[in-house]
């Protein structure tokens, strides 16, 4: 849910920023198609952004990223934690959204259900246009288009009249605003929670209207004259929710658009102004920090003094002689150190003590925090741990815990080479899991 949400957020921000840039710089164009492809693809590439990730790259000399050079890694131990009210808070609000949008995802299919539906039951009009479907009937009492259909109330328009609204809804057709439209209704029934969402379905409609407005009026009458006969049309009535018509309201806006003057060509390069600002949002929400590190396969710990002897690698360490004790730390030597707790010995003795002493911390369940904490530590030469410190972190409050239990545990017998003891290092892994 956490992951969904980050994602809806992102995709929020970048159809805010495409709409305010329409808004600011586009919406008084009459470059009508340009700014309904630039509506559409506002709303795809704000689906599609937040997946991209840019790599911020920095040297680390971690191998794999879990455990660094010379350690061994232990199997680890899991601890189950129950998830706490605030984990059982996000469950059912992330029910709860997902319930409205199936619903409005509903409410959507039945309005093209009930769509066609009442349009099947009409009569065909007179009226024969190639690949269109003209009905007439008292099912719906406005025009509108919907797909390759168009449903004109029967008896209440002139000839004239009805020439105007007819060329006005084949360009819907043509242009095929229907699919537009419930494109933007699905996206904006699972961004519900998003106010720009619905704003650039609004705008999308807006856009329709006046392109639709721009061609129509060109075919025929002139500018005031369809301007008349629109008003003359017009009528109060209930029009389907995703459907596109010639009775959409007067809007102070639309009646500017049909008088105003096409835009100069070189007011197209306002829609570069997109560009910029989609690659600010992705630079700011898409950058990831990553670490370049070697290709380095961390050895498991061996099954037995034998079996680890016969891994020992050559390297530039030099093995201290039986005299002296050595401050280097390894990885593979003759004995291993042990860790005796509880009758258990060696290092499954260390995962048993690691298993009845670590807590999963109330907060971190309340909030639904689980994951692998990855914790490198060094066994000394006396048997004390030293340098234990979080190489893979998963959650502070869970990271606070897993350096806890590793730096309060007992001392360890230490491991020896040659007759003397070393230093050597380990990683382990406390999987944090809630059931």
């Amino acid at each position: 849910m956490e992951a969904f949400a980050i994602y809806l957020l992102k995709s929020s921000l970048f159809m805010a920023a495409f709409y305010m840039v329409y808004t600011l710089w586009l919406r008084n164009e009459t470059h009508f198609s340009v700014n309904r492809v630039y509506l559409l693809l506002s709303l795809v590439t704000s689906m599609g952004l937040p997946f991209v990730s840019i790599p911020s790259y920095q040297a680390t000399a971690v191998g794999k990223g879990i455990a660094t050079l010379g350690n061994v890694l232990l199997p680890g131990v899991t601890v189950i934690g129950n998830a706490g009210e605030g984990q059982s808070s996000i469950t059912w609000l992330a029910a709860i959204y997902l319930v409205i949008a199936l619903g409005l995802l509903a409410i959507v299919f039945y309005h093209i259900v009930k769509v066609f539906y009442k349009i099947r039951k009409e009569n065909r009009s007179s009226i024969s246009i190639p690949g269109v479907r003209v009905v007439e009937g008292d099912q719906f009492d406005v025009p509108f288009s919907f797909f390759n259909r168009v449903h004109v109330p029967k008896n209440q328009y002139t000839e004239e009249q009805l020439k105007v609204v007819l060329r006005h809804e084949m360009v819907h057709v043509q242009k095929r605003h229907s699919a537009d439209v419930v494109f933007a209704w699905v996206v904006c029934s699972v961004w519900w929670v998003n106010p720009f969402a619905w704003m650039l379905l609004r705008a999308i409609r807006e856009v329709h209207e006046y392109e639709a407005d721009s061609i129509s009026k060109g075919q025929g009458a002139s500018p005031a004259e369809y301007i008349r006969l629109m008003l003359e049309t017009a009528m109060p009535g209930l029009v389907p929710a995703l459907s596109t018509g010639f009775n959409k309201p007067l809007t102070l806006k639309r009646l500017a658009m049909i008088t105003k003057e096409k835009s100069a060509a070189m007011s197209a390069l306002k829609y570069l102004l997109a560009v910029p600002a989609g690659l600010l949002l992705v630079f700011v929400f898409s950058t990831s920090s990553c670490s370049k590190k070697e290709e380095i396969k961390t050895p498991e710990a061996p099954a037995s003094v034998e079996a680890l002897v016969e891994k020992v690698i050559v390297t530039d360490t030099i093995i201290p002689d039986a005299k002296q004790e050595s401050k280097e730390v390894f990885f593979i030597v003759e004995k291993m150190p042990s860790f005796p707790y509880h009758g258990v010995a060696g290092q499954a003795g260390f995962e048993k003590y690691i298993s009845d002493n670590v807590k999963y911390p109330q907060e971190a369940m309340d909030k639904g925090k689980q994951g692998k904490v990855y914790v490198s530590f060094i066994v000394e030469n006396d048997g004390t741990i030293s340098n234990a410190k979080i190489i893979r972190a998963v959650d502070k409050v869970l990271d606070e815990e897993a350096l806890r239990v590793v730096k309060t545990a007992p001392k360890w017998i230490p491991g020896k080479q040659r007759g003397v003891n070393v230093a050597v290092g380990y990683t382990f892994p406390i999987i944090f899991k809630l059931q």
